[in-house]
Order: structure tokens, then sequence, then C-alpha cells
């Protein structure tokens, strides 16, 4: 087990080597000993759960690193605890279902990525709920109709996308 240490005498940093790389749990504190984060290391990467904080001790994301690389489902928050994206990956790149919202709790955007390219439906709100856009997307290019709406639910303008270029 290694550990460091701020100069207040705070814990840094702990965790376990093996064959001089990280391996097994890790964790890092903020000088005040407020947690920073949390990993699990295999063969010094990151590969497992993991969790990070922000300053003021909420929840700043949370998922799972697969050698090192984002992957599966991640939850991101504001500071104030409201959600701010959930988001899929595959070895570190967008896959799977994306959301985003406002730091109010609306909800600002959501869509799917393939292999890290936009695909399918996508849809985006303004901050007070109303739609804002909405149309397709093919191979990460716009493709289709798409509409666009004014806050008043209005719709100011349609257009069509050709999706080879």
């Amino acid at each position: 087990m290694v550990t460091e240490t701020y100069h207040n005498g705070q814990k840094k940093e702990e965790g376990g080597i093996l064959n001089d790389r990280k391996e097994g749990n890790w964790a890092w504190w903020y000088a005040s000993g407020q947690k920073r984060g949390e990993a699990i290391y295999s063969n010094g990467k990151k590969n497992g759960s993991a969790a990070y904080w922000f300053k003021n001790g909420n929840l700043d994301r949370k998922g799972e690193f697969r050698k090192d690389r984002l992957h599966h489902e991640w939850t991101f928050w504001y500071p104030s605890s409201e959600k701010r994206s959930i988001a899929t990956y595959l070895r570190g790149q967008f896959h799977g279902p994306y959301g985003r919202w406002y730091e109010n709790g609306q909800q600002e955007m959501e869509g799917q990525y393939h292999r890290g390219e936009r695909t399918g439906e996508w849809s985006w709100w303004y901050e007070l709920g109303q739609l804002r856009s909405r149309g397709f997307y093919k191979r990460g290019k716009r493709t289709g109709k798409w509409t666009f709406w004014d806050t008043k639910g209005k719709i100011t303008q349609e257009m069509n996308f050709n999706s080879s270029g």
C-alpha cells in the first residue's frame, strides 16, 4: 500500500502497487480531506468502477473504465448535484444512448451514438422545456428532414439534408 500526503498531513492518494504499477483500489483526496476520487486498477490501468467528487462533496461523475478508457454507462453531475449527462461508451468512444440536461433539470438533448458517431433521431430542447430542434443522423451526418422551433413552439425552419455530403 502506497500513501502520499499533503503538507497539512491529509491523505492525497492511496493505493496498491504490484510490479511497479498501480493495482487494486486507489483513492484520491483534496487537501481539505474531502474524497476526490476512487478507481480500480489492473496492471497499471484503470479497469473497473470509478467515481469522482467535487470539492463540495457532491458527486461529479461515476462509471466504469476498461483498459484506461471510459466504458459502459457514465453519469455526470453539476456541482449542485443536478444530473448533467448520461453517456454510454465502448472502449472510450460514445456508443449507445446519450442525454444531457440543463442545471435546472430540464433535458437539453438526447440521441444515440454508434462507434463515436451520432445516429438515428436526435432532439434538443430550450432551457424552459420547449422543443428546439429534431432530426436524424446517419454515420455522424445530418440526414433527412430537420425541424426547428422557437421558444413559443412555432416552426421557424425546416431543412432537408443529404447524408452523403
